[in-house]
């Protein structure tokens, strides 16, 4: 997944989640669901195919505007992100610059499952080549497989810290009590981008960064700006939206949402998009009152058995609805 995109004297550098190797590998686990969905011992191998077909896809959408390769590495909001990136580097007149990265796996967390799709979270150290400013620490990293023949794909990337240690890998089963627990986690996430509304776990300074993003102005020409958030995935199934594990000290929650930003100039302005923005939407393009954009929001909370829990991940990126 292609996650950095950093401007660079009219550069955009698209960070590569992948090796030197452009060659497609076969997805390395064999099947064995019902089972554990990854195994520790597998994770290096997973991550090392992953990188393959990422940095296949990287190397295709630098030299032509075509979003497809995407699919072939990502998923969900990870695809949604990558594709708009890249339409709108395209369609802003951005020259880009492929930069190695290499996942460097720490931990895996894995449910048993009975039938696909199957998923699983992994931390992973990022080696990036050239160094990209800002584009240092660890990740985690939602990797989803879809079928015995398909590979694992990366739904969803957020930087993280201070994230429990992982289970081993028989252990970490999660129950019904917990997912209906990170439902709820879910329920404040939004109502804190949303409104402001305080959670009951603590929450970072990335995470009340994106707050203020969604709710103060950051123009002059800005009169305000608001935001509605949703279960990425739809309102109707919002578990589908959610990915819970059981860590060695209570239960890791990844929950991606996305996020309708409306932005209203003050009377007698206007404000415009980023270039390249307006086609990457499918929207005119020019100055207005009112602007709309949608983002994929990821975030990690972590609730302890004992003492406090707390927001350990957050990422957002842009995307197109729909």
């Amino acid at each position: 997944m292609g996650r950095f995109i950093v401007g660079v004297a009219g550069v955009l550098l698209l960070a590569v989640t992948g090796c030197t190797t452009t060659q497609p590998q076969p997805a390395p686990p064999t099947d064995r669901i019902p089972g554990v969905a990854l195994t520790w011992a597998e994770t290096a191998t997973l991550a090392a195919d992953y990188d393959n077909r990422n940095n296949a896809a990287i190397a295709s959408t630098v030299k032509a505007s075509s979003t497809s390769p995407w699919a072939l590495a990502d998923t969900g909001p990870a695809l949604a992100a990558d594709r708009f990136i890249t339409d709108a580097a395209w369609n802003g007149g951005e020259r880009l610059t492929p930069v190695r990265v290499t996942f460097l796996p720490k931990a895996t967390w894995a449910n048993r499952f009975s039938s696909y799709p199957i998923w699983a979270i992994t931390r992973v150290g990022v080696q990036n080549e050239p160094a990209i400013a800002g584009a240092d620490g660890d990740l985690l990293v939602v990797f989803r497989r879809e079928a015995a023949s398909a590979p694992w794909l990366v739904e969803m990337t957020l930087r993280v810290a201070g994230v429990p240690n992982a289970p081993d890998d028989a252990a970490g089963l999660t129950t019904s009590a917990d997912v209906d627990a990170a439902l709820t986690t879910m329920d404040q996430v939004v109502a804190f981008l949303d409104q402001g509304t305080r959670p009951d776990f603590y929450v970072t300074p990335y995470l009340g960064h994106l707050r203020g993003q969604f709710s103060v102005p950051q123009q002059d020409e800005v009169g305000a700006t608001t935001v509605a958030c949703r279960p990425f995935y739809g309102t109707s199934a919002p578990r589908d939206s959610l990915r819970v594990v059981r860590s060695t000290s209570g239960v890791l929650s990844v929950m991606s949402l996305l996020c309708l930003q409306t932005t209203t100039a003050k009377p007698g302005k206007t404000i415009a998009r980023p270039a390249g923005y307006a086609k990457a939407l499918g929207v005119p393009d020019g100055p207005a009152a009112t602007l709309t954009q949608p983002w994929a929001v990821m975030v990690a909370v972590s609730r302890p058995m004992k003492g406090n829990a707390v927001a350990v991940g957050t990422d957002y990126y842009a995307v197109r609805a729909g």
